[in-house]
């Protein structure tokens, strides 16, 4: 099965999660649809992880983590909640952040 986008995630969840996505909610986070990554567990979970600035605007460490769990047909697919013991999410969040400090660091010099 392909990764689906995010895009694809926001359709397929929206009746079960239709404040996840809207403009409102990602505005308060500071957040848009390409800040979302989509990436695969090795089980096969499917999570999407964005970090967000807080609502005072000052960027902070506040990542959202959901696992998507496709329906058996378009528009039936949910959002849960990713427990903070479920930890390939977690190092993937990691991994980003390490990612998005190199890269600022490359910004610096």
């Amino acid at each position: 099965m392909k990764l689906p986008t995010i895009y694809e995630i926001k359709r397929d969840t929206y009746a079960h999660s239709p404040f996840y996505f809207a403009t409102d909610t990602m505005s308060f986070f500071g957040q848009t649809l390409r800040d979302f990554k989509v990436t695969r567990s090795p089980q096969g979970k499917i999570y999407i992880i964005a970090v967000a600035t807080s609502w005072t605007g000052t960027p902070g460490r506040f990542v959202s983590v959901r696992e998507y769990i496709p329906g058996p047909t378009i528009g039936q697919g949910r959002l849960e909640h990713v427990p903070d013991d479920d930890t390939y999410p977690w190092q993937y969040v990691n991994t980003l952040e390490l990612a998005r400090a190199q890269r600022a660091a490359k910004d610096t010099r």
